[in-house]
């Protein structure tokens, strides 16, 4: 059975501040196992998103996606967010909006709500993607 909340921490740790998924990933990942939750949280550490991650959207109640942000108010922005309407896929990395719209397209419907949020952290330089 899979955990109903799936968290995405996403980023490279070898890129500075870029490395905020990666390192709230370690840190939830301790707090969950000492709390005693860890069964119910699956934590995806990743150095980008792609349409893959789709797939770790099924069954779940609860999606979270953990991310260094361009133009974040200070210190995080956390919202809800929803689906891309634009169609977009590439090999390489894609926003949350898009990895909801990869999971319209294979279940013909949106995840259950309320269940996604994207927490962006405020970088202090901007890095390129």
């Amino acid at each position: 059975m899979k955990a109903p909340v799936v968290i995405f921490a996403v980023g490279n740790p070898s890129r500075g501040d870029d490395a905020i998924g990666p390192e709230l990933h370690g840190e939830l990942e301790k707090w969950l196992n000492n709390e005693m939750l860890a069964d119910r949280f699956e934590l995806i550490e990743d150095f980008q998103l792609n349409i893959e991650h789709a797939l770790d959207l099924q069954g779940r109640q609860i999606a979270l996606f953990i991310d260094a942000g361009e133009n974040t108010p200070a210190p995080f922005d956390f919202r809800q967010i929803f689906r891309s309407t634009v169609a977009t896929h590439s090999t390489h990395a894609l926003p949350p909006e898009s990895v909801l719209q990869v999971y319209y397209q294979m279940e013909g419907q949106e995840p259950r709500r309320p269940s996604c949020s994207a927490c962006a952290a405020k970088t202090s330089t901007s890095a390129p993607a």
